[in-house]
């Protein structure tokens, strides 16, 4: 087995510069379609859309049995095994992809509201369920290799087409409903994936399946997918909650909201996409180097994450002149949860300590438990406080996140050797 190079500092840098470079453009055009699609689908329509894809979400982390991890996981260990994870990831996000979109079918007439159409619930299922992760996987395939030039290139193309989507219904004279939203953006998943996949292919080289044992990986991915999982769950469930619990106007106002959130802590994600790879490399050596890394870069995440928070907060109130004034009660909703990118400046790096030293199993857990504790909340909240609630349940859940994740992590470095790695599947010591 080959040894994994030593990522230094300059490649980091490199890295995440690409990386910022890259969300920056996806976030800009994606805000376009975004406030597009916000100002022409009534709130209704829009709350509609959300919500299947919220639901959608929760269950594409399933859809490649968290292939794509793995992928990154091997190649960043050695390169020669590229041929086979990708020929592996592909299958896997094809096969489970469409068994989760059986899955989906099945839970939408307990989970989401009557108004919602069977239509939209298959483009938006088909799109989030199958093609859309092609193009997360083709982004992932690049990041193993440090390709941070490609990795832009599909990130802008991805949204680029879905902004010609949203054109296309603000200006074409067809119907403004959901379902017709919902058309343009399957066909833009299409287009955008097929792109990736033979951008990956032609720049690494094409899938070779090499028979062997499926279980070890069907094991491992299960854990990159539990964890995936969980995070959709605790940033997204909320969305369907609120569609069925409460109304689809609700729904919207949040979804608002929370946009501008996620605009917010682009150069956080920035930072952690481009280190991913590097907590594998520093994994080699346990916890305690993993965390040693995180700790060099949450001085600066954190700094950014007080910024942001209290820039969401003071500038919330533009968000009505922006997106009209059917959406007024977003801007009382950014500010309720303008703590969340202080919050993930933290724990978004804590995460990736458990996973680069292989203690995927322990993350996954944390976060199950912080969704479930997401879900429980919300329940109540939501019932009682409609998007008040939700916005509540939603900062709670992220602090129980990063107080949770620190604790794990100081456990394990006190009680596990320090000389070894571990095994994605032990269980605490």
């Amino acid at each position: 087995m080959s040894e994994p190079a030593t990522t230094g500092q300059p490649l980091i840098r490199r890295n995440a510069s690409w990386a910022l470079f890259g969300q920056f453009a996806k976030l800009l055009i994606q805000m376009g379609y975004f406030v597009l699609i916000a100002r022409v689908l009534k709130p209704s329509e829009y709350g509609a859309f959300v919500s299947v894809a919220a639901l959608a979400s929760a269950m594409s982390a399933f859809s490649g049995m968290g292939s794509g991890h793995l992928l990154i996981r091997e190649v960043t260990r050695n390169r020669d095994r590229f041929a086979n994870s990708w020929a592996l990831a592909l299958v896997f996000h094809f096969g489970f992809g469409t068994l989760f979109l059986l899955l989906l079918f099945s839970l939408s007439h307990w989970l989401l509201p009557r108004e919602v159409s069977g239509l939209l619930i298959l483009t938006v299922g088909i799109s989030d369920l199958v093609f859309s992760r092609l193009i997360d996987l083709s982004v992932q395939s690049l990041q193993s290799v440090h390709d941070g030039r490609r990795m832009v290139m599909i990130q802008f193309a991805g949204s680029g087409v879905r902004l010609v989507g949203a054109v296309v219904l603000a200006l074409a004279p067809i119907p403004k409903l959901a379902a017709v939203w919902g058309i343009l953006y399957l066909l833009a998943s299409v287009i955008s994936s097929g792109f990736a996949v033979l951008l990956v292919t032609r720049t690494l080289g094409r899938p070779v399946w090499k028979p062997g044992k499926l279980r070890p990986q069907l094991v491992d991915g299960f854990h990159f997918a539990t964890s995936l999982s969980a995070e959709t769950i605790y940033n997204d469930i909320d969305k369907t909650m609120l569609a069925r619990m409460s109304s689809l106007d609700a729904a919207a106002i949040y979804s608002v909201a929370y946009r501008f959130v996620e605009a917010a802590t682009v150069p956080i994600r920035a930072l952690a996409f481009a280190t991913y790879p590097v907590f594998f490399e520093k994994g080699v050596g346990g916890i305690a180097a993993t965390y040693r890394f995180a700790k060099t870069l949450l001085p600066k995440s954190v700094a950014y994450g007080l910024l942001a928070s209290a820039g969401l907060f003071v500038l919330s109130p533009l968000i009505p002149r922006l997106m009209g004034p059917l959406y007024h009660d977003s801007a009382q909703a950014l500010r309720w949860l303008c703590l969340l990118p202080l919050l993930r400046s933290v724990h978004a790096f804590l995460l990736d300590v458990l996973t680069g030293a292989d203690r995927q199993f322990i993350r996954s857990s944390v976060q199950w438990a912080v969704a479930l504790l997401n879900v429980a909340v919300n329940l109540w909240l939501i019932r009682a406080f409609s998007w008040k609630g939700a916005s509540a349940s939603s900062v709670l859940s992220d602090g129980a996140l990063a107080l949770g994740l620190e604790a794990c992590i100081l456990f394990l470095i006190r009680k596990a050797p320090q000389t070894q790695p571990l095994n994605a599947v032990d269980s605490l010591p």
